[in-house]
């Protein structure tokens, strides 16, 4: 049963796609319990609710995060192309609509932004990849926002191999002296291991994380910190060459990060894309999982931990025989929670928008829109209370490009369908 509860909110930024226009952005706004927007030219608006504010780009924009401050304050980020290479995107919303603002692109190639966090009007932080000046590898890219103008931060390149692999996928402020960016590196053994960096108020270094065992790889998507000794990263194990992999999750305790059993239902691949902690005793992590004899199909992953242990949560699986993500979790109180994603709608042909909430009780599916004839993506939340959330973004699959962080994890975690970081791979677009 769909449901629509009051005095719930939402800013939300959906990716979708038609068959004239491959790709456009769609920024909508929810109050109350109705989705509202105004979509672009190329896109339908919801049946029910007002008009709020719409952001429409050329250049075949992707928005990869956002974070909302308040109700007249988020940011999303992403990348656009520029003459055919990626280029950073920062949007930001005041409340009455979206613009463009101004962010550094490092690079003469791709550069994209994956993640971001804002603490306050005058402190956000959004991470990514570029490839560097020389073309020889992929380097962290750290964005900071003064209040004024994003600028690029210093920010640690561990990877020895050639050509060498940095990316970071997610990132957790609190303070202007404490900050956790999350992701991985590829190292001259020729597997991806965990990167976690902190930002101490003057710089970011690298804080060292738990190795992954012999011929395993680890990557992180996700982080969240609650206090300067209690935070969680979240992310996925695997077998180099395998067709399986294993939820990751590390917790740091003021002094170290170290591994924390977590569940992995499926005989496939298991992972995680997101993580919320409310306290020490109430976090969740969401993601997907699928079975070894049906990769074709995957259900929705909800963890949660207890202040003892994680432990799987019932969560809806809107189609039980085809495809269902989560990828983006937001946790307010312990009767307050949001999941988005999308699954694919058998009947129409389509991915549709998939948003859950939690009660205190029970994960329920809400309804949500679907402004795309059949791509309706979403990949994130950022909720501030129980009557202001912000959406962290909805894109669709992006093309890979040869040695990047995304094509790295395609041919590891098999292919397009379920691949280790949904922030650059989601099931491809189109009719199937």
């Amino acid at each position: 049963m769909l449901t629509a509860p009051a005095l719930l909110g939402a800013v939300v930024v959906i990716q979708v796609a038609t068959a004239d226009q491959p790709q456009e952005s769609v920024a909508q706004t929810w109050f109350g319990s109705l989705f509202v927007g105004e979509p672009g030219a190329t896109a339908t608006a919801p049946t029910t609710g007002r008009a709020s504010a719409a952001l429409t780009l050329s250049s075949n924009p992707v928005l990869f995060g956002v974070s909302a401050v308040s109700r007249s304050d988020a940011w999303a980020v992403g990348r656009q192309n520029s003459t055919g290479v990626f280029k950073t995107l920062i949007m930001h919303w005041n409340g009455a609509a979206w613009s463009k603002v101004n962010s550094p692109s490092p690079s003469l190639s791709d550069a994209e932004l994956l993640g971001v966090s804002a603490v306050s009007g005058s402190n956000a932080w959004a991470v990514g990849y570029y490839w560097n000046r020389t073309g020889t590898a992929t380097d962290t890219l750290i964005l900071h926002w003064n209040g004024t103008a994003w600028t690029q931060v210093r920010s640690p390149n561990p990877s020895a191999a050639s050509p060498g692999a940095n990316s970071l996928d997610g990132v957790s402020a609190r303070s202007g002296s404490d900050a956790w960016a999350v992701g991985d590196y590829l190292a001259n053994d020729g597997l991806s291991h965990a990167l976690v960096l902190h930002w101490n108020g003057t710089a970011w270094t690298q804080v060292k994380s738990p190795a992954a065992p012999r011929y395993t790889d680890f990557g992180l998507t996700g982080v969240s910190a609650i206090s300067g000794s209690d935070a969680w990263a979240v992310g996925v194990r695997g077998i180099s060459g395998a067709d399986t992999s294993g939820t990751l999750i590390f917790h740091w305790d003021g002094t170290a990060w170290t591994p924390v059993n977590s569940p992995s239902p499926g005989s496939g691949t298991n992972l995680l894309e997101g993580v919320s902690a409310v306290s020490g005793s109430d976090a969740w992590a969401v993601g997907n999982y699928s079975s070894y004899l049906n990769p074709g199909a995957s259900r929705t992953l909800v963890l949660h931990w207890n202040g003892t242990a994680w432990s799987k949560i019932n969560s809806p699986t809107p189609n039980s025989v085809d495809l269902n993500f989560l990828y983006g979790v937001s946790a307010r109180s312990g009767s307050n929670a949001w999941a988005v994603g999308f699954y694919w709608n058998g009947t129409a042909r389509a991915y549709d928008s998939l948003i859950l909430h939690w009660d205190g009780t029970a994960w329920s599916r809400i309804k949500s829109p679907n402004p795309g004839p059949f791509a309706n993506h979403l990949y994130g939340v950022s909720s501030r209370s129980g009557s202001d959330a912000g959406q962290r973004t909805n894109r669709r699959h992006s093309p890979t490009r040869p040695n990047s962080p995304r094509s790295r994890r395609l041919a590891y975690l098999g292919g397009p369908t379920i691949c280790r970081a949904a922030r650059r791979c989601a099931p491809e677009l189109g009719t199937r």
